[in-house]
């Protein structure tokens, strides 16, 4: 009995999935504001994490980290307040292949008169925006 319960001991340890990183980039972008395609502007990323419902597919709740462009997307939500909001808002990874996330950070004062941000959406488009009052 005891070495049965050793050994199931010992399969439960090695069935623990243990964490991965995932490194890709995104090259090439269409600069909607000039209509120009730009061929060498990159986004390089990472993201942690591990498929802990074994369905072949990373979701938010599985990632530990998201890095694009050297800034933590999963390590900047504890900073999140009423005025300021960094995160990785959505995300899905199929073990297949296709990648989908949506993270940034965008903030504004108080009042709203001063506000900006920057946005990332896979497949879609890189978002930077600034807006204060006119002089």
């Amino acid at each position: 009995m005891v070495r049965l319960l050793a050994c199931a001991t010992l399969l439960a340890c090695a069935a623990v999935a243990h964490a991965e990183t995932w490194h890709f980039t995104y090259q090439g972008f269409h600069d909607t504001v000039t209509d120009t395609f730009t061929a060498d502007r990159r986004l390089d990323g990472a993201f942690t994490g591990t498929d802990h419902d074994r369905d072949g597919v990373l979701t938010r709740s599985e990632i530990s980290s998201l890095v694009l462009h050297g800034h933590d997307y999963v390590a900047c939500e504890a900073d999140s307040n009423e005025y300021y909001h960094c995160g990785a808002d959505a995300f899905s990874y199929a073990l297949t292949g296709a990648l989908h996330f949506s993270a940034g950070e965008y903030g504004s004062d108080p009042e709203g008169w001063v506000g900006g941000g920057h946005y990332y959406i896979a497949g879609d488009g890189e978002y930077g925006y600034r807006y204060t009052p006119a002089a």
